[in-house]
This record gives structure tokens, sequence and C-alpha cells, in this order.
């Protein structure tokens, strides 16, 4: 049976690796660390890939390790600091963020820091981290979205959304974001105006399309709600949720049509 699991695991890592070894960018950003043994740039983009693409923390923050050795003066504490927290590793994620915020305080930094504590669900310290980051620079958007994503009160929520869009006006996550609480305070007209400006700036994204086809729904109306339902079931045929939520949009455009 031990023998079975190991070959089942064996298969398995096979056919990762070669997922990896078809992967273009993945063979070009590990080739420039050989070719550039000495580039902590090369190191940099290959270890964000490892993290942000791939999902492979460890071998990330070997990279990263590997370029802080390179520039010594430096500081890529905060990406080993997030590798870490992906993998679980919440104290030691933390205690190396907080000695970079310690030696050089930073609204990034502290946004880091605040999307460490999300994960670990400890939402008073992730807003404590956004309000030090505002201290540091009044103008940092991300650090008004995520006070906006944690705030209960949707009112005082729909504040920090739109501030973050002053700031930053193709910033289509607030956008977004601004359209559901407004959604969900049944301020249809709103919720579609600021759904409407997220498609505009990502025009693929479909969470942002169901939002919206479930705003026209509500507000009555079916046709453009449809027209986007439709457009969502083209894109992604196969998803499960876009195509639940367009059957309950079906039966009750139906139930109406029959009601009139």
């Amino acid at each position: 049976m031990n023998c079975v699991k190991k070959l089942k695991e064996l298969l398995k890592k096979n056919v990762e690796i070669r997922k990896l070894e078809n992967n273009d960018k993945y063979i070009t950003l590990k080739n420039a660390t050989v070719s550039k043994p000495d580039d902590f740039e090369a190191w940099l983009n290959y270890g964000d890939f490892l993290l942000n693409e791939l999902d492979m923390p460890k071998d990330a923050i070997k990279a990263y390790e590997r370029a802080q050795v390179l520039l010594p003066n430096g500081d890529f504490r905060l990406r080993i600091g997030e590798a870490y927290a992906v993998m679980g590793n919440y104290d030691k994620a933390l205690s190396i963020i907080n000695e970079s915020i310690k030696d050089k305080p930073r609204a990034h930094a502290y946004i880091i820091l605040a999307n460490v504590y999300i994960m670990m669900e400890d939402y008073k310290n992730a807003k404590s981290a956004c309000l030090n980051a505002l201290k540091n620079d009044q103008a940092f958007e991300e650090a008004h979205f995520i006070l906006g994503q944690l705030e209960k009160k949707d009112e005082v929520a729909i504040e920090h959304y739109r501030r973050a869009i002053e700031l930053d006006p193709e910033y289509h996550i607030a956008w977004q974001n601004l359209g559901k609480r407004y959604l969900k305070l049944a301020k249809f007209q709103l919720a579609i105006e600021s759904l409407e400006k997220a498609l505009k700036f990502d025009p693929n994204d479909s969470w942002t399309r169901l939002y919206l086809a479930n705003a026209f729904w509500q507000f009555g109306k079916i046709s453009e709600a449809d027209r986007h339902f439709r457009i969502l079931i083209d894109q992604k045929p196969n998803d499960k949720e876009i195509r639940r939520w367009y059957f309950d949009f079906l039966n009750a455009k139906k139930k109406r049509d029959t009601e009139i």
C-alpha cells in the first residue's frame, strides 16, 4: 500500500514537473538565474513568479534570500515575510515584516502587514496596520480600500472606497466593491454606475459583470440583466456559480412573464 502511495506521489510530482517544464515563463526566469547568477533582479523576478504564479513559497524564499545576499543594502524582507505567510508560518512572517518596518516605516510595508493579519483573521490588527500606512502616506489608496473591506458599516465602507477611487480613478476593484455595497443597500442606480465603471477598467472581470447583471435584475431592467448573464455564459460556460445565478434569473424571469 505504501509503495502504491509513493508511486502516486511520484507520478503527481512528475506531472507537476512537466507542467513547469512546459511553462515558457518559468523556464525563462529560471534560466536567467543560471546565466546571471549574480544578478539580484533575476532572483527577485524568479522568486515573484514562484510565489505569485506557481504557489511555491519555499522555493520563492530561497530565491529572495539569494537576492538579499547579492544586494546586502536592499531589503527583501517584505517578500520573504509574505512567502512565510503563504506557507502558514504567521509568526515568522510577522517577525520578518515587523523588523523591516522597524528599520524603515513605510505605507507599503504596513499594507503587507495588514494582509498577513487578514490571512490570520485578526481584523483588529489589520485595521491598525492600515491606519499606520495612512499616517505614513495619506494618499495611499490601498489602505483606504482595505479599510473598506474590513468595515462592517456600509456607509463607512463606501466612504473608504470613494476615497480610494478619488486617489486612483481607475482602481477597478474599488469601483466593484463600491457597487457591491450600493447593491446591498438597494441603491441600484448607484450600484450600476459603479459596477459599469469597474467593468470599463477591467472588461474581463466576470465577478464585476455578475454583480452588474444582478444589479440590473434587482432594478427591474431585465433585458440588460439578461445581456450580461449571456456574456458571462459565453465567457465561462462551465462555471457552476455563474450557471446557478443564470438559472435562478431565468426562473424568476419566467415566473414574472407568466404573472404578466
